[in-house]
């Protein structure tokens, strides 16, 4: 049975229904179940006590649903429907709006050349845009660069837009590859670049391009890092050599040139431009070393030398 809990303060022990509340703010207490039910001004029954928790039993006759949520519309509570009329006098600004806008297949995630011109961007799987659609040659390298707090950014005074530094020797996280920007105000504030990366320089200032160059791979403009490996030049020249100063210098062409200048050829076109020494024995040096010429062809002519046998055959035995 059901009772109001004025009724229950007088009887004491009653044990009353939910369901026999029907009167606004009326209250009931299950003693069995140690449950006090309340029916509020909309017609919510609610349950208190038990496992401690409080529950939305019904509202307006309306059981909640697995959630326990109540759905209710203006007809659950007893509200009056409203019509409401708006008159549109235009829909131009609309209609252009909609015709400038791009559908989902007009987005492009390859370009094949000049006639995806004006087509807006998907990004790829990696959150990237896809090298198809990048005109390497706007992009001009400067020098290696290695940002560090209070100096992250390189000198822009005489740059370009498409100027870019690639990023080498940073050492800041446990890998050490990578480098977080941390200047208040510069344009990479809180962004991180890695080894290899590339900081650009454009017209919306400063930006980085992931990169996957291995500077310890490449041969270094300034000559800081040595070959490991012979340099294959692929059957071209290496041209505009400083010509060589120490013997493991490479030598240019104009220095080996003059250096055959400077010798006898076998085909014999070139002069002597001072006296053949074959050794050193002279008279001021007795103890020096002294060569011959062999192979000599006798001589025809007075300016020729003449051979050791010409020589002894020219001379009649006998006593001088």
């Amino acid at each position: 049975m059901g009772t109001k809990i004025s009724d229950i303060w007088k009887v004491g022990t009653i044990a009353p229904l939910p369901e026999d509340l029907d009167e606004v703010g009326s209250m009931a207490v299950d003693v069995t179940g140690k449950k006090l039910y309340f029916l509020d001004n909309l017609g919510a029954l609610f349950a208190i006590g038990g496992d401690g928790s409080g529950t939305v039993k019904s509202v307006n006759s309306v059981d909640p649903d697995v959630n326990g949520n109540v759905h209710i519309d203006a007809q659950t509570v007893g509200a009056a429907w409203e019509t409401h009329g708006h008159t549109i006098s235009s829909t131009a600004g609309l209609q252009a709006a909609l015709d400038g806008k791009f559908d989902e297949s007009d987005h492009i995630s390859i370009s094949v050349g000049s006639a995806d011109a004006g087509k807006p961007i998907i990004l790829s799987n990696s959150g990237q845009v896809d090298p198809s659609m990048i005109d390497t040659n706007a992009f001009s390298p400067v020098a290696p660069w290695t940002p560090v707090a209070g100096n992250e950014y390189p000198d822009t005074t005489t740059s370009s837009f498409g100027d870019f530094w690639w990023i080498e020797g940073v050492t800041e996280d446990p890998d050490a590859d990578s480098y977080t920007f941390v200047d208040v105000g510069g344009d990479l504030e809180g962004r991180t670049i890695t080894n290899g990366d590339f900081m650009v320089w454009g017209t919306e200032g400063w930006g980085i391009m992931i990169g996957e160059m291995n500077p310890l791979l490449y041969y270094k403009l300034d000559g800081t890092s040595a070959l490991t490996a012979d340099f294959e030049a692929g059957g071209f020249k290496l041209s505009n050599l400083t010509a060589g100063a120490l013997t493991s210098d490479a030598a240019t062409k104009g220095q080996m040139d003059a250096a055959l200048l400077l010798n006898l050829d076998l085909a014999g076109t070139r002069v002597m431009v001072g006296d053949l020494k074959v050794g050193t024995l002279t008279e001021a040096l007795p103890e020096g070393s002294s060569n011959k010429i062999v192979g000599v062809r006798a001589a025809t002519e007075v300016s020729e030398a003449s051979t050791y046998g010409q020589l002894i055959s020219s001379f009649v035995l006998g006593t001088y």
